[in-house]
């Protein structure tokens, strides 16, 4: 019997650039927003704190899938935080403006609490 050793080609798990994930259950048709242990990481490196409470006004671009929040008393859309202190939000109002699953990294803006980039092929 020969056995060959087998090395992994990429030193790291995880893509870096990788903050969220957004996809859609088949079976209802929920959009799911989750933000990734990068992501919350990211939020705490930038003083970007998520309050599960708040209550936000969603903002969708449907041609390139740019999704931003901004905290509003009046907001209809709320996070919630996962057992492995990641958050997520799921609504099929969501899956009503975007309907295929995106990749995301979370960008700092003057504008949005937080806003969500797809990420390009170069970044994947």
């Amino acid at each position: 019997m020969k056995l060959k050793e087998v090395t992994r080609s990429s030193p790291e798990r995880g893509n870096p650039k990788l903050h969220a994930t957004y996809t859609i259950k088949p079976s209802d048709k929920v959009g799911t927003l989750r933000i990734s242990k990068n992501g919350v990481a990211f939020l705490k490196t930038n003083n970007i704190q998520i309050d599960t409470d708040a209550k936000f006004k969603m903002f969708v671009d449907e041609e390139t899938y740019i999704v931003a929040f901004k905290k509003d008393k009046q907001g209809q859309f709320r996070f919630t935080m996962n057992t492995d202190s990641t958050y997520r939000l799921s609504y099929k109002d969501l899956s009503k403006r975007i309907a295929k699953n995106v990749q995301y990294t979370i960008k700092p803006s003057k504008d949005y609490d937080l806003l969500f980039i797809p990420l390009t092929n170069e970044d994947k």
